[in-house]
């Protein structure tokens, strides 16, 4: 992928290049966000969710990531005035350390990740940069001068969308379209089909997509155009296969335990979405609905401690 070319959702085509933003830290970037500054930003006076500094607002803050939303991100060196979000991912376990200096880090995973994700024809935030600091930073969890411990970074492109799908549920908008769950099950069957996997497939990380037309089903193209996927951090892609059938039934599971109080709240809703979701996968219900019930309960189980049907 890097040294690639990138083509923009509004036809702009940019080259994958080294991220020049400071010494002492490593990584790629879209050439409009190269020398994009990211230990400008004012991390250690948003401290908690919500406050706001100017231009830029605390979005999430935990005990391993922090996010910044940035409504203009000029002043801090990117070549785009459109709103963008930045994460930071605190490298302060002995584990993270471990796991960022075999693997490059998490932010260059999801840098990865979401550009195949938007190859395979999905949508999410359009990932414009990340950086992590050099190896010696990371083993010695140092910083510069009154900045914070060593982390990644990412940067991504706001993505827009009409709220997410628990959101949706909550306010009884699903119930407004009798194709509206069709088309989730439509779409996780095409997401695994061409091989990726959310490790939080749940109702808050799936948004309805801008322009989303629930009027009826529509094919597999129109369907990829009605949902947007967030926070794919720990996703996978399985590159020329699909995803695995064990991965396949725990977003299947989250998907259903994430709205357990709206529309998945009796046996037969949450019987029903299974079914849709098999005719969409290609399986046969009358075969194969017995096998994937089990499962599910195997994974509820590990979960909840409870299953999720009667058998």
């Amino acid at each position: 992928m890097f040294g690639d070319t990138i083509q923009l959702s509004d036809g702009e085509v940019q080259r994958l290049v080294p991220w020049q933003g400071r010494p002492g830290w490593r990584g790629w970037a879209l050439e409009a966000f190269r020398d994009f500054d990211f230990m400008a930003l004012p991390w250690l006076d948003l401290t908690r969710a919500g406050m706001v500094e100017d231009d830029v607002q605390c979005v999430k803050i935990s005990r391993s990531r922090h996010v910044l939303r940035v409504g203009n991100p000029v002043p801090f060196g990117a070549c785009g005035k459109r709103p963008v979000y930045v994460k930071r991912y605190l490298i302060n376990t002995p584990r993270r350390r471990l796991g960022n200096l075999l693997s490059g880090g998490k932010a260059r995973r999801e840098f990865r990740l979401g550009h195949e994700l938007i190859a395979h024809g999905l949508r999410t935030p359009l990932p414009l940069a990340y950086v992590v600091g050099h190896r010696n930073r990371i083993l010695r969890g140092t910083a510069d001068q009154g900045f914070v411990p060593a982390a990644s970074f990412l940067l991504t492109l706001e993505l827009s969308n009409r709220g997410s799908v628990r959101e949706w549920a909550e306010d009884g908008r699903t119930k407004q379209w009798s194709h509206f769950y069709p088309s989730l099950t439509q779409f996780m069957a095409l997401m695994h089909a061409r091989g990726v996997y959310h490790d939080d497939f749940s109702a808050k990380n799936v948004c309805v997509a801008e322009g989303a037309d629930f009027s009826a089903q529509g094919g597999p193209e129109s369907v990829l155009d009605r949902f947007a996927i967030y926070d794919i951090d720990h996703g996978r892609s399985y590159r020329g296969r699909p995803a695995p059938l064990r991965l396949r039934m725990v977003n299947l599971y989250q998907m259903i335990h994430s709205l357990d109080d709206t529309d998945m709240s009796s046996m037969n809703q949450r019987r029903q979405f299974v079914v849709q979701y098999l005719v969409a996968s290609g399986m046969r219900p009358a075969r194969d609905l017995g096998l994937v019930l089990r499962k599910l309960n195997r994974v509820s189980r590990r979960k909840a401690g409870r299953d999720l049907f009667s058998l």
